[in-house]
């Protein structure tokens, strides 16, 4: 009996399985710990962390809400107070007026009259207001002054209306009227906006509103009737505060949960409602001098904007966080954190209590198994649980990235396809110098046959022209052509163009305006590029000027032509030629320029237009999800990157697209059906696992008492099975250790406990080594990745062939491989070494051929083969690492032989005389030259190993 209990177990062996009170109360910590980590604490952390993601993502979301509810306040703002569309309210109140007033006359001296003096009424006091008759002829009100310059105005309202009907005189009566009192700068073709819409310009000096009203009989838009008369009003725009528009629109914007104001810079005050006070809102504006727009305060988000017309006026929005949904879901959110928190707390108490033994659980081993395993699958359902919630989120969120990808992907196709449009129209104009009939051309048709195909690319105007002689000019054929330069605009342009490349023409314009000079700046060393298209904001208006040279053979130049691509055309076809093309899947893109001859491809749906004005207004790039007509869509929007256009791509867009449903219902199925599971498959494991381990405590308490002749019946051939038969052999080994027992020392056991001696012993084996030759210069040549599966290939082919032939691969040494063959078997040791460097030489030849004819590295090897007596054993430390190996002189002698094979002349297999001691069938041998080997005194002999070829 003592005698199963080595050392200090001999008196007391009970002591081994029952501890004392410290050490029970201790464990008793630790499982009480372990339980309450596994089964509480990480089930809440998880939970918690549930928890926090979704109110996270909550938050974001409702965040952007409320950002964009504040950015369309701020749009709607700005456009309530912008100047030019309260002019252009007023200006259509006056247009019913004054259609009103004429009673269907058409406009006279006499009625001009009655409308000059209400006008005065109607807009400031020094505003320009002209009256022309139906055919467009200056009118005299009756009894007041004479317009100034009255065959001027006449010219330029001709020129707007009908460019055509024009003659040369008119022409320059327009042009000179236009640049003394606008400027140098303004194009016809910008003022001709003004018959629709009220246009910013300069005028002597003044910030003026320009608008051409035509009046008609009939006040209904959609039937006008006959035209009565024109009027030309230059309203100042300058002085303009708006503070009472202001404090209307801040008023009609304003509600329960949202507020707007503004607020003056330079007169520190504002206009606002309760909330937004002028104290607010300058804070409001330090932040957003600091570069901080939105800012969230006190449930609210604000927002505050530069007005887009005067730097001096603030916009501010507030957005009240006042979503009925979102109170809800925080109210259900606390309720879950709260009871999650309680359940933990209760859990942790009630632990605790069973571990001071204040609560006792009286539960058989059945009903702990049972309980056990409602535990164990209650974690993996809860982390299932928490998993598909979380799974479901990182989806959403997934797709809404992949999602908002695809569309910026598609809007960066857009603007990749007009940079390739303008490289493939930049080679094509290249390639015009490179044509022969472009140094001929002597008349208008010729050029503009060579310049037929640009007209599709927006082509304005072409100058051509040779050294000494005059030019020639076409423009698009919606325009009038001319031959000579007019104008500074683009004739002076083109004429300073050509100048620094050394091409002077003939009647050319020889005063400049001073702002082409410092536009162009001629003569400084960032001079205008040639041969290349470059995009220009001049005179109010963006064009593409390419200017190019032709040379004679001594390289001078001889003459030049320069072209003129209208911008906002060129990229209103090359973007419809997109949308015709490329037709995306699944996708709707509108595009809409910022300037009337733009492309217009708008949606029709209200909430996308109003998205459209949003970017436009902000030019902020806008991606969320929305909802139209019952259904969910992707947007993303976002100014085209210098085409002055603003892009909205459209997606069909379902966050979850079934998976949620899909999701619950499987949470739930699988809840239940694990319920029912559980409570049929404790009782069966019960059955099946506890019984059998519950006979083998029987069988233990027997052995304790001594009764050696204890025996488990085995059930089944799986692991209780095992562990019968384990028992039962560990039964017989306790019976025979108790019977020696009694014979061996008390020293002889406490050292068995601490060390223990490992079988060391000669063996006669036969050694070979095989190993790559100048694998150095391989490494030098050769990629590391090259490297390794080189040497690997080398190594696998030596494992195969020392395997086939009965041997074992003792180690690998770098890009060497050492084997062992051991005595036994049917041949002896040394033939089987033999034949297994033959079959790898053989082997090696194959690779080498097929290395060869791939065009890689030529590779050589060398086998070293020894016979005789080694010593067998482990090597190493018990306690780290044993390694089982043969050492002593046939090895070291080896693994010279391996490093002299196939260096400097010698065979690839060279073996020591002792591997012949009998003649080997099949094989050849032949002395070798070599006598001594480095580590070894004495001479010896090595022979070539050879197949004899039958």
């Amino acid at each position: 009996m003592d005698g199963m209990y080595p050392l200090d177990l001999y008196q007391n062996p009970r002591s081994a399985i029952v501890p004392d009170n410290a050490s029970g109360m201790r464990r008793r910590f630790i499982e009480a710990a372990i339980i309450f980590a596994v089964f509480v604490f990480i089930p809440a952390i998880l939970i918690e962390n549930l928890i926090g993601q979704y109110e996270d993502e909550r938050e974001k979301i409702l965040e952007r809400t409320y950002q964009d509810r504040a950015r369309d306040l701020i749009v709607r703002l700005n456009t309530g107070i912008d100047r030019l569309t309260l002019i252009e309210e007023r200006l259509q109140v006056f247009r019913k007026r004054a259609e009103t007033l004429l009673h269907g006359d058409k406009l006279d001296a006499e009625n001009s009259r009655s409308l000059t003096i209400f006008s005065r009424k109607q807009f400031p006091r020094d505003t320009l207001f002209l009256c022309l008759d139906d055919k467009g002829n200056l009118l005299q009100p009756r009894g007041l002054a004479a317009p100034f310059k009255r065959k001027a105005w006449e010219a330029l309202f001709g020129l707007l209306r009908k460019p055509r009907g024009m003659n040369s005189d008119q022409i320059s009566h327009a042009n000179n009227l236009i640049k003394s009192a606008m400027g140098d700068i303004i194009e016809p073709h910008f003022l001709r906006q003004s018959f629709k819409r009220p246009l910013n310009i300069l005028r002597e000096g003044n910030a003026q509103a320009m608008r051409i009203l035509t009046l008609h009989s009939s006040g209904n838009p959609r039937n006008p009737g006959a035209e009565l008369g024109h009027l030309i009003l230059f309203i100042p725009t300058g002085r303009a505060r708006f503070a009472l528009e202001l404090e209307s629109i801040v008023k009609r914007l304003s509600d329960a949960n949202a507020e707007v104001g503004g607020y003056w810079q330079s007169r520190q005050e504002g206009r606002g409602t309760d909330l937004l006070t002028d104290n607010f809102m300058h804070g409001l504006l330090l932040m957003l001098e600091n570069g901080q727009g939105f800012y969230s305060f006190q449930g609210m988000t604000c927002l505050a904007r530069f007005w887009s017309q005067d730097p001096d006026l603030v916009l501010i929005a507030a957005v009240r966080h006042t979503s009925l949904a979102a109170r809800q879901s925080e109210r259900i959110v606390k309720a879950i954190r709260w009871l999650v928190q309680a359940g933990a707390i209760v859990a942790g108490l009630l632990l605790l209590a069973f571990v001071l033994g204040s609560l006792r659980l009286n539960f058989s081993l059945k009903a702990k198994f049972r309980l056990a395993a409602f535990f164990l699958a209650g974690f993996p359902f809860l982390a299932m649980v928490v998993w598909g919630v979380s799974h479901l989120l990182n989806v959403a969120e997934f797709r809404q990235n992949e999602t908002g990808k695809r569309l910026e992907g598609l809007l960066s196709n857009v603007e990749q396809y007009v940079a390739s449009e303008i490289s493939r129209t930049q080679k094509k104009l290249q390639a015009v110098n490179d044509l022969k009939e472009i140094r001929q051309v002597s008349k208008e048709s010729e050029l503009r046959s060579i310049f037929r195909e640009f007209e599709e690319k927006g082509l304005y105007e072409v100058v051509y022209g040779r050294q000494g002689e005059n030019a020639i000019s076409i423009m698009s054929r919606t325009l009038k052509p001319r031959n000579t330069f007019q104008g500074p605009r683009f004739g002076t342009m083109m004429n300073k163009l050509f100048q620094t490349g050394g091409i002077n023409l003939l009647e050319t314009a020889q005063n400049s305006a001073s702002e082409i000079d410092s536009f162009l700046d001629v003569g400084s060393e960032n001079r205008f590029p040639f041969d290349r298209l470059n995009l220009v904001c001049f005179a109010g208006d963006s064009g593409f000027y390419f200017v190019s040279f032709f040379k004679d053979r001594f390289g001078k130049a001889q003459g030049a032509f320069g072209v003129v691509l209208e911008f906002q055309k060129f990229c209103k076809l090359a973007l419809a030629n997109w949308l015709r093309e490329e037709k995306p899947r699944n996708c709707r893109v509108f595009l809409r320029s910022s300037t009337s001859r733009g492309i217009h491809a708008v949606p029709r749906n209200r909430f996308l237009k109003n998205v459209v004005d949003l970017i436009e207004k902000t030019r902020e790039r806008i991606f969320k999800p929305v909802e139209i007509g019952g259904r969910k869509y992707m947007i993303l929007g976002r100014p085209l990157a210098a085409l002055e256009t603003v892009a909205l791509a459209v997606i069909p867009f379902e966050e979850f697209s079934g998976l949620y449903p899909a999701t619950i219902r499987f949470m739930a199925i699988f809840g239940f059906l694990a319920t029912l599971s559980l409570i049929f498959f404790s009782d069966l494991l019960v059955f099946i696992f506890l019984r059998p381990i519950l006979g083998i405590g029987a069988l233990i308490r027997k052995v304790e008492e001594g009764r050696y002749e204890a025996r488990s019946p085995i059930w089944a051939t799986e692991e209780l099975g095992t562990l019968a038969s384990c028992f039962n052999r560990m039964v017989e080994g306790l019976h025979q250790k108790a019977r020696m027992l009694p014979f061996l020392s008390r020293d002889l056991l406490e050292k068995s406990q601490v060390s223990s001696e490992v079988l060391i012993e000669p063996r006669h084996v036969a050694v070979s080594f095989a190993g790559i030759r100048d694998f150095s210069e391989l490494e030098k040549r050769l990629s590391p990745e090259e490297t390794m599966a080189l040497m690997s290939e080398f190594l696998g082919k030596c494992e195969i062939w020392v395997r086939r032939w009965g041997g074992e691969i003792d180690k690998f040494l770098g890009d060497s491989a050492m084997a062992v063959f051991w005595e036994g078997g049917t041949d002896p040791s040394e033939e089987r070494a033999v034949r297994a460097a033959i079959d790898l030489r053989r082997d090696m030849a194959s690779w080498a051929l097929k290395r060869k004819n791939a065009g890689l590295l030529e590779i050589r090897f060398g086998v070293g083969i020894t016979v005789g007596n080694v010593i067998g054993g482990h090597i190493g430390s018990l306690r780290k690492r044993l390694d089982f190996t043969v050492i002593g002189d046939t090895v070291n002698l080896a693994a010279r032989l391996e490093k002299l094979a196939s260096r400097d002349g010698n065979p690839s297999i060279l073996a020591a005389s002792e591997v012949f001691g009998k003649p080997l069938k099949g094989i050849r041998t032949r002395l070798t030259s070599i006598q001594n080997v480095r580590g070894r005194a004495g001479a010896i002999s090595v022979y070539e190993v050879e197949p004899d070829g039958n």
